[in-house]
């Protein structure tokens, strides 16, 4: 190539294919290939590439076309219907409305007698109570009206506005305890009485209520009376809608492996002292875990047998506040007192510090 050649004659040189192409180009400048023909030349060679490196392309993507819509397919499919639907049928629908809900005690209604909603026991939840032969020989809620008069209903109801109001306690670490104030009766057996917010006779009604309580639950769930023992589940209750509502259905054995029976006296009146609240037993039917719906009225009481048979739960409250009295009862005596009089000689013994006994 001659030294006087310029950036464009060496290009030409480079891109040509035989120096007679070349000398043609470089003895005659004026013949040189124009900016429009050399833009040309180079369209036409990636033009080229293109279509050398094109011809394996359509096969790839033909295949991953293929498998993404097999993919979007059968995943289309299962999203329809499920391997379980595939294999074993449609599975039951639940209640999800409240027309499709039950009542097992309405506030309008009244029972003078107990009413037993029975249910059939979950057997392998109660081998302990089996092996101290004190296994409830029949199982469900029962809810009765008259188990305290009237009197003694407001009475109970003034006590435990101002013992939880005085003494009461809280969890705010606990889902379920934030709307929930409380007072164990143990507390109020041991503080009290120098607190002066209980006396005597308040103990003799509260005892009152016990005993009565145990011997409807005895009777009713085929359980001895002389092995239900109170547990340190006995207290006064206070609920109100403080922050926002968290479902809890719960099996009480679940919580306490011990318990056998858990009651309630209810002391406020549903849509007069609160609004929502209902406590929902997820023993209906037809369809599975279908609630039946209770009530709360002053003196209403309701106890139900702890084991998995039982599932509940209390429903969105959304106004107001309600009271109520519990005890929940256990059949091994190392974990629970016979009466009030032990469980009140019990918490009296207990030292204010525990570690300066």
């Amino acid at each position: 190539m001659p030294p006087n050649s310029t950036y464009r004659d060496m290009n030409i040189y480079a891109r040509s294919s035989t120096k007679k192409d070349v000398s043609s180009f470089v003895g005659k400048r004026s013949r040189s290939p124009s900016p429009k023909n050399n833009n040309q030349h180079h369209k036409n060679k990636k033009s080229h590439n293109r279509s050398h490196s094109s011809n394996d392309l359509p096969i790839r993507v033909n295949w991953l076309t293929l498998a993404s819509v097999f993919c979007m397919i059968s995943g289309f499919i299962f999203y329809l219907a499920p391997l379980e639907r595939i294999f074993f049928g449609e599975p039951p629908k639940c209640a999800s409305t409240e027309e499709e809900f039950g009542y097992l005690a309405k506030v309008d209604q009244h029972f003078d007698q107990v009413y037993h909603h029975k249910v059939k026991c979950h057997e392998p939840g109660y081998r302990r109570e089996r092996m101290l032969k004190a296994a409830p020989k029949k199982c469900g809620t029962l809810v009765y009206d008259e188990l305290m008069t009237t009197e003694e209903a407001l009475e109970l109801r003034k006590m435990a506005a101002k013992l939880v109001y005085e003494m009461g306690e809280t969890n705010p670490f606990s889902r379920e305890s934030v709307n929930l104030h409380w007072v164990n009766l143990h507390h109020v057996f041991k503080k009290g009485y120098k607190q002066n917010v209980f006396n005597e006779s308040d103990f003799n009604l509260i005892k009152r209520a016990s005993e009565r309580a145990r011997n409807v639950i005895a009777e009713t769930f085929g359980l001895p009376r002389e092995q239900m023992f109170f547990t340190t589940v006995a207290q006064f209750t206070r609920y109100r809608p403080m922050t926002r509502y968290s479902q809890f259905r719960h099996v009480d054995k679940v919580r306490s492996q011990s318990l056998v029976v858990t009651s309630i006296l209810w002391l406020s009146n549903y849509d007069y002292d609160f609004g929502g609240g209902r406590t929902a037993f997820l023993t209906g039917g037809p369809k599975p875990f279908t609630p039946l719906l209770v009530e709360p009225k002053v003196n209403r009481f309701a106890a139900w047998t702890s084991g998995w048979e039982n599932p509940h739960e209390v429903m969105q409250m959304m106004w107001g506040e309600r009271l109520a009295l519990i005890f929940a009862f256990t059949v091994n005596p190392y974990l629970g007192e016979r009466s009030m009089d032990t469980m009140k000689a019990w918490a009296q013994s207990i030292p204010d510090n525990p570690f300066m006994a």
